[in-house]
């Protein structure tokens, strides 16, 4: 069962419980035209405090659109960069 919860900050959280591990998504968002998510991390299992936690933070350019994804998890970092066509569409 999945819980969203939005703090008034407009950070929100999503909890899911699968069987008996308990993981948990959280994301921030910065405000555009529209809600736009600015940071996100999961944590496969709550319960466990020696797993890694994934977090994936956005850089946004000055349109609001993602420029790069700075990606940290169990694999290493790494930094996904996107580039937009004059409509705003991901090449």
């Amino acid at each position: 069962m999945t819980q969203p919860v939005v703090s008034a900050n407009g950070f929100a959280r999503c909890c899911t419980h699968r069987n008996d591990c308990a993981s948990l998504s959280s994301y921030s968002y910065q405000w555009w035209d529209g809600a736009t998510r600015v940071s996100e991390s999961f944590d496969a299992d709550t319960g466990d405090s020696g797993n890694a936690i994934g977090t994936t933070v956005y850089t946004l350019d000055g349109h609001g659109r993602v420029a790069v994804a700075a990606v940290s998890d169990g694999a290493g970092t790494r930094d996904i960069s996107y580039v937009h066509d004059a409509a705003g569409q991901v090449l």
